[in-house]
């Protein structure tokens, strides 16, 4: 991990940071969702520049077409020279380049601050989930993360009493902010 990654996680996880067991629950509950909303909203964005990528490419590959000047289309029709047809590939190029310009700068500030929410949120879960000692963290994720079922949760870690179960996770998630706090 470089330093530049290292101080952005740095300040994603400052910027998320909280200090209340009910969001730092509701977020570990939401983790999948928020990763899972994390890649919706990148896959959106990316897919607000697909035409007009599309559009390049395909001047591109009619650029790379070009054989010979005035190349017949059989039919007796207009033809345009091979400057001409270059010359309007690389316009509509040009043109597209500047719709993704264009589509970039009224939608960055948008992405990326839902990008950054969501991201920061993310950080908060997995580094809660890091301060935790393995037994600790391997509770919280069949609860909350990948459940494996309360009833099988209660088997697992015998457990006899349901209200026990949840007991513990908060105070597991207490340990969690107690120390996400002051470290």
């Amino acid at each position: 991990m470089d330093m530049l990654e290292k101080e952005l996680l740095e300040r994603l996880e400052e910027s998320g940071r909280v200090h209340s067991l009910e969001l730092l629950r509701s977020d570990i509950r939401n983790y999948r969702n928020l990763k899972n909303e994390l890649a919706k909203v990148e896959k959106d964005y990316a897919m607000g520049m697909l035409p007009f990528r599309e559009k390049i490419d395909w001047a591109n590959a009619e650029l790379e077409k070009i054989k010979s000047p005035k190349y017949g289309d059989c039919l007796g029709g207009y033809v345009e020279t091979l400057d001409q047809k270059i010359g309007r590939l690389e316009k509509e190029k040009a043109k597209a380049a500047q719709e993704i310009v264009t589509y970039m700068s009224a939608n960055n500030y948008i992405y990326y601050n839902r990008k950054w929410v969501l991201m920061s949120r993310i950080s908060v879960v997995e580094n809660a989930l890091e301060s935790l000692n393995d037994k600790d963290r391997e509770f919280i994720k069949d609860l909350y993360i990948d459940p494996i079922g309360f009833k099988k949760v209660m088997k697992k870690y015998r457990i006899e009493n349901n209200g026990n179960v949840y007991r513990k996770a908060n105070n597991i998630l207490k340990k969690s902010i107690v120390m996400y706090i002051f470290f």
